[in-house]
């Protein structure tokens, strides 16, 4: 008893897949297919189908009787795993497929592509196929290998180009899901318009969660909505980064979404952000030199004057912080405090004499730069990301 019990579980996942074709093949009807050349009967156990999209391409084949010696050569090529040479004969193949198998054919294709790791051409097919309404079966069949095989990541390893009239025809669809989804999370990633919606049918985790999460905040705050950005964060940018244990990316985050707010003209909202990093993170002193230049432009004088006065303190001397001495002289210029513009510039001068020897010999010499300020990590790390 305990043999029997051992050998059905040493069974190889492909006598598994084998075994299903088999079975599948029972209720395919009484047609049995042959090879044209040698009139043999064909069964499943001649060819590899490991995977669920194999096993029902074969019982579509094998289920539309005789067929020519090249259409039979493309589907042995394909049920063997000889995917290359089967793409090679695409182009040709292509004339001789019968017209109850020429979608069958097109599917199989888009699975050729996906397997050879031709990644534009496959987008491409998928667009085509997805149209397709001949051989439901095996279009279903595709489509659940792709979205398991695809999962949350494949899209952002690959990087497809999603042209506009693909991106409409996905924006179109009203339930998306699968496949279908992970492109239209991709193609949307940086859109505002459909960033919210797209987040709300991604789990926690998913790789374009926290780019789709800045444009979903950027829309909102431009449109002054910066209640309904707090609650976006609240809600699912923070549980995302407790997901991937990296809470101490949040005010990276924050410093980030605050850069691109003030770009935008947002800046209240850019305040609140720059406001929301804590003291003893890393990002906190950049955050408070670059949240002077909000308070300027906000003419928030009292706030502004208490910032700078902090922010030049003796502690302070030995950081890079150029907005201070600079945003300090612009105030005092619209306060007509013309002697303190002059004592701004000599302090500047004079206490950043390090940095510009270092910035001057950078310039000259690219190679051997050591200037390693942090904020000009964070904005290569940003712009790399494509998040700035």
């Amino acid at each position: 008893m305990k043999f029997l019990y051992l050998s059905a579980l040493l069974l190889s996942q492909s006598a598994l897949a084998q075994l299903g074709a088999d079975v599948l093949l029972q209720n395919a009807g009484s047609t049995v297919a042959t090879d044209a050349q040698s009139g043999q009967v064909i069964e499943a156990g001649d060819f590899k189908l490991t995977d669920s999209f194999l096993q029902t391409l074969f019982v579509e084949w094998k289920s539309q009787g005789q067929q020519s010696f090249e259409v039979n050569r493309w589907f042995r090529q394909i049920l063997t795993h000889d995917f290359k040479g089967a793409a090679h004969q695409w182009t040709n193949i292509q004339k001789e497929l019968p017209a109850n198998l020429r979608d069958t054919g097109f599917f199989a294709w888009t699975y050729l592509t996906w397997k050879l790791e031709l990644n534009q051409t496959f987008i491409e097919n998928w667009r085509v196929a997805r149209k397709l309404q001949g051989n439901e079966r095996v279009k279903v069949a595709l489509d659940q290998f792709i979205t398991l095989a695809a999962g949350h990541g494949w899209t952002t390893k690959a990087k497809p180009f999603i042209d506009p009239t693909f991106k409409n025809e996905l924006t179109t669809l009203v339930n998306p899901l699968g496949f279908d989804l992970e492109l239209l999370a991709w193609a949307t990633r940086y859109d505002a318009t459909y960033a919210k919606a797209m987040l709300d049918r991604l789990p926690l985790g998913h790789p374009l969660a926290m780019t789709l999460a800045t444009s979903a905040t950027l829309g909102f705050a431009r449109k002054g909505e910066i209640g309904e950005a707090g609650k976006l964060l609240k809600r699912r940018v923070e549980p995302e980064l407790e997901k991937i244990y990296e809470v101490k990316e949040l005010p990276k985050y924050y410093i980030t979404l605050a850069r691109l707010l003030y770009q935008a003209g947002a800046l209240e909202a850019a305040d609140a952000f720059y406001s929301k990093i804590p003291r003893g993170s890393e990002q906190f002193l950049a955050a408070r030199a670059e949240r002077t230049w909000v308070l300027l432009r906000l003419g928030r004088v009292g706030e502004l004057r208490g910032e700078l006065q902090s922010l030049s303190h003796n502690v302070f001397k030995q950081n890079f912080l150029p907005e201070v001495a600079l945003v300090r002289s612009i105030s005092n210029l619209k306060l007509c405090r013309y002697a303190d513009v002059a004592e701004d510039f000599s302090q500047f001068i004079s206490g950043h004499g390090k940095w510009i020897t270092e910035i001057n010999a950078g310039l000259a010499n690219p190679e051997t730069s050591k200037i390693s300020d942090s904020r000009i990590q964070l904005f290569e790390a940003a712009i790399a990301q494509k998040t700035i």
